[in-house]
């Protein structure tokens, strides 16, 4: 592509506003260990009633208390099912503001037994739901439910292993997560379908695994399991469901949020502040109440990986069925880096899948190593994403993770820092220019969340040293409003190396109160070199494929760039204090 005239870099140094220093309080949800924006509270349906709304066939909420020796049947289908003594009945459940509890299995004779009847053997579409917390890893094979024989047509199974993959098992086909999809310390929404020629698993609300397949008929007489496999399982399971229907995304989504927050509604992931209308003059106008200051946050700190540029087209001859080549298609190696790290969360910087994001390409290469991460992934679409003008196979993988379809970007806090999600295809969305949606959204988006310390990250870099040069003005309306605002950090992508800027201005003079500018773009697509370094580049290379790891202190952070297997002598490490 051609290089793009470079901005003017010379101007005054900008006297920055004074600001509060408020943090923002954030709960931590679940394994993600992460928060969005406060939902509004008003009266909600129970999770109970909105299970019972989709038309389960069979419905255990496994509640009972100890000493019961009947599992009911919730649906009213008189699926009614009998514990094993050595199930624990009266544990803590696993959905928020409900008093119902659950169930604990000890891994050696725990089980709940539910007697054969058509409607159980999953025939035709198909779903299976159910909440699990993992104790411990017990046997080989342990199990969350199991029918008969999943070797053949009439049986089917669900287990996972201690690597956390969940399998569903049905006619010898197993259909496995990437890793970590189950992990240990907190409950995780898990649900399988299948519409009659393609299982699917999600995990908290998101698309995990997409696998074609069909299922022959099952006349299998053998009772249902719950809370054992073809061996018995050490973990707590809550709400178990099974669905004569599969399930839809949104029927998913709309079940997780229903379970995991406090009112049961699916937050919008680009909130947007409210702007009161202009009030008609009245009298003596009552002054506004002071808004009370947040209390400071307290958690823990978060540890974040941005990276973007990640997966292979499929049909491209270095994809190599996900193995890669030596130069090209790695984003395994990637993969791996963030698995072997404990990360709150994954901030994924666009152009996630080449050539053009289809959903059926993110299905087979993205996902295949990537979608374990995606109940913490927080995504920005790049320019393939956008490729032909179709996005659809971008939104519908990463589903309310992405936002709204016709914008793009949102909002979130990560412990004490404001994060925010830009969407850099800016002539789909309205522009990015001064007075756009998008720009407005930004403007009032700061104004509204005075933490500490910002970040905001999207996919084209406004300044860059690489191949393909910087973006001149594109973004200078989202520097200059990130830079009002007080932010730290900006992410990029879409040059494919690595390159770190020192603090600078709008127009790129360094100041100390400036904006640090970091450009991921070694996910494992392909590496690119450097045209001239640009001023204030302070680190950059194009010779490795790896993440940046960012940890994100109440007022501070540090930062380490992390190579694919260590296997370049490179290292970029830092940190500083929020302005």
């Amino acid at each position: 592509m051609p290089r793009l005239p470079r901005p003017t870099r010379r101007g005054p140094t900008r006297r920055r506003p004074t600001r509060r220093r408020v943090a923002v309080t954030t709960a931590l949800a679940l394994a993600a260990s992460l928060s969005v924006t406060a939902l509004p509270a008003h009266a909600a349906p129970s999770y109970a009633s909105t299970i019972s709304a989709t038309g389960p066939t069979g419905y255990w909420r496994l509640g009972e208390a100890p000493g019961v020796t009947t599992a009911v049947d919730a649906s009213g289908n008189g699926h009614t099912g009998s514990y094993a003594a050595a199930v624990i009945r009266g544990s803590a459940g696993a959905v928020v503001g409900d008093s119902d509890t659950a169930a604990s299995f000890d891994g050696t004779a725990g089980k709940v037994t539910v007697p054969d009847d058509a409607t159980l053997r999953l025939n035709g579409a198909f779903s299976i739901e159910l909440w699990a917390k993992l104790t411990q890893f017990a046997n080989s094979y342990p199990g969350l439910v199991v029918k008969g024989s999943a070797g053949t047509a009439d049986g089917y199974l669900i287990w996972y292993t201690s690597t956390g993959v969940l399998h569903f098992k049905r006619n010898a086909v197993d259909v496995a997560t990437p890793a970590g999809a189950l992990t240990t310390g907190g409950f995780s929404h898990l649900v399988v379908t299948n519409d009659g020629t393609t299982t699917r698993w999600y995990v908290n609300g998101v698309l995990a695994k997409a696998q074609a397949v069909t299922y022959p008929a099952s006349a299998g007489t053998a009772a249902l399991l719950l809370g054992m496999g073809d061996q018995y399982g050490a973990h707590t399971i809550d709400e178990v469901a099974e669905y004569s229907t599969a399930l839809t995304a949104a029927q998913v989504q709309q079940h997780y949020y229903a379970g995991a927050t406090a009112d049961g509604v699916v937050p919008s992931p680009s909130p947007s502040p409210s702007v009161s209308p202009t009030a008609s003059p009245s009298p003596s106008p009552s002054p506004s109440p002071t808004p009370t200051p947040t209390p400071p946050y307290t958690g823990p700190d978060p540890v974040v990986a941005a990276v973007g540029d990640v997966a292979c087209d499929p049909s491209d001859a270095n994809y190599n069925n996900g193995l890669g080549s030596r130069d090209y298609c790695h984003a395994r190696g990637v993969a791996n880096l963030v698995s072997s790290g404990s990360y709150s969360a994954l901030l994924s910087i666009g152009d996630q899948q080449y050539t053009d994001g289809t959903l059926a390409k993110f299905n087979e290469s993205y996902n295949t190593y990537w979608g374990g991460f995606n109940a913490k992934t927080y995504p920005v679409p790049g320019n393939h994403e956008y490729l032909n003008g179709d996005p659809s196979g971008y939104y519908q993988y990463f589903g309310a993770r992405a936002g709204d379809p016709k914008k793009g970007y949102y909002s979130f806090d990560l412990g004490a820092w404001h994060v925010v999600a830009l969407n850099g295809e800016c002539s789909y969305v309205g522009g990015c220019g001064a007075g756009s949606p998008q720009e407005t959204f930004l403007k009032n988006d700061l104004a509204a969340h005075r933490n500490a310390c910002t970040l905001a990250f999207w996919h084209e870099p406004r300044f860059s040293s690489g191949d393909f040069g910087d973006n001149g003005t594109t973004f200078t309306a989202f520097w200059n409003d990130l830079y009002a605002g007080g932010a730290e950090i900006v992410l990029n992508g879409h040059i494919h190396n690595y390159e770190r800027f020192a603090p600078m201005s709008p127009t790129g003079v360094a100041t100390a109160n400036g904006l640090r500018e970091f450009v991921v773009g070694t996910g494992g697509k392909s590496l690119v070199g450097f045209g001239s370094a640009l001023p204030n580049s302070e680190k950059r290379q194009s010779s490795a494929y790896g993440l940046l790891s960012l940890t994100l202190k109440s007022t501070s952070y540090s930062w380490q760039y992390l190579t694919e297997n260590n296997k370049a002598k490179f290292t970029d490490t830092g940190s500083t204090s929020c302005h």
